[in-house]
């Protein structure tokens, strides 16, 4: 797949592979943009935060390039895209719209003289649903998902229907043997991407080959991989809300863009939701004790523009378990810590966004 080595041709031409690559972030409720600008310091791409959900960006793939806006998403390993969509497949769901017919942007394998397209049905899991394709599109060194929607199973995925595909950023690997973000940092000095979230509708980042120092308050507390050979995860330890421990059974959880609120323990979460007063938008902080280091997180965070709380229940046998994992802190925590996912250490670090 050359979805990577596009990205390196254009970082070489620019003189940038030791240097930081940005991405932009901003939020928008349908409308899509995109800033490229080249600079001193790498070049910015524009990236969208759907309905506070979804982070999404533009990306080139194939030869020649084809743009497509994808999500991006720590949660999981691969890279895929929508192509050769059924124009007269209508989904349903609570859309109601056809979502070939919505999409401006799908990738044609036909179209590129470096991909090779393969046969093979294929599909994959996400915690909300699956996603089905009809074949990979394969390169020597990766492979993606070229799916083809032609039923409503994707109203039932974990997919966004504004998006034209997702970019997994795991630690791990599924499926797949080479994820697009591990070949791309292959090249970089700094092997590590950083993710910074705003709660406005522009001003946020993804930085690719390192971190940026002027969007978080020093220092960085490093903390190592826990758990598991897939998640970016880190032991929860302690969860302490309103001044009272509520929560000290140790446990793995997950650092993930991809998901919008925070997933801990049923009985955790009823005690949190007993204890805000939704109608008046207020809930306590919470403190979360993660590998010995507290990061205190105030209610506006995990509460949505309507006073709605943003923490779940999460199950033991959720789709994660399987990989040592039960609980999730999502975009509601990194809107106001920097997280930072660093491959070569096996570890991920956090501070106060500023």
């Amino acid at each position: 797949m050359e979805f990577s080595a596009n990205l390196l041709i254009f970082l070489a031409l620019f003189g940038f592979v030791d240097a930081l690559l940005r991405v932009p972030i901003t939020r928008h409720k349908a409308n899509r943009s995109r800033l490229l600008t080249a600079t001193a310091g790498g070049w910015n791409e524009g990236l969208i935060n759907e309905n506070q959900i979804y982070y999404q960006g533009n990306v080139i793939v194939g030869t020649p390039g084809q743009t497509i806006s994808i999500d991006f998403d720590t949660g999981s390993d691969l890279l895929w895209m929508s192509c050769n969509c059924a124009r007269g497949s209508t989904l349903g769901g609570g859309h109601g719209t056809n979502y070939c017919n919505s999409h401006t942007h799908k990738f044609a394998p036909g179209a590129s003289s470096t991909n090779q397209l393969t046969t093979n049905a294929y599909s994959v899991s996400y915690g909300s649903g699956y996603l089905p394709g009809t074949a990979h599109c394969s390169a020597s060194n990766q492979k993606m998902m070229c799916a083809s929607f032609t039923d409503s199973s994707f109203q039932n995925s974990a997919g966004n229907p504004d998006s034209d595909g997702l970019m997994g950023l795991a630690y791990g690997q599924g499926n797949m043997a080479n994820s697009a973000m591990k070949s791309i940092v292959a090249a970089c000095t700094d092997k590590s991407f950083a993710f910074y979230m705003t709660n406005t509708g522009a001003g946020s980042e993804l930085t690719i080959c390192g971190k940026d120092p002027a969007h978080y308050v020093a220092p960085l507390h490093w903390l190592n991989i826990y758990q598991t050979s897939y998640y970016w995860t880190v032991a929860l330890k302690q969860v302490v809300f309103g001044g009272a421990v509520k929560w000290s059974t140790v446990g793995a959880i997950i650092l993930d863009t991809g998901t919008t609120g925070i997933y801990l323990p049923g009985t955790l979460v009823s005690k949190i939701q007993a204890a805000c007063n939704l109608n008046a938008c207020s809930c306590p902080t919470l403190t979360f004790n993660l590998n010995g280091v507290a990061f205190n997180l105030e209610g506006k965070y995990y509460l949505d523009s309507s006073c709605n709380l943003m923490v779940y229940a999460s199950s033991e046998n959720s789709a994660f378990a399987g990989y040592g994992a039960n609980w999730i802190l999502g975009d509601a925590f990194m809107r106001k810590f920097y997280t930072v996912y660093d491959y070569v250490n096996a570890q991920v670090a956090i501070a106060p966004s500023r």
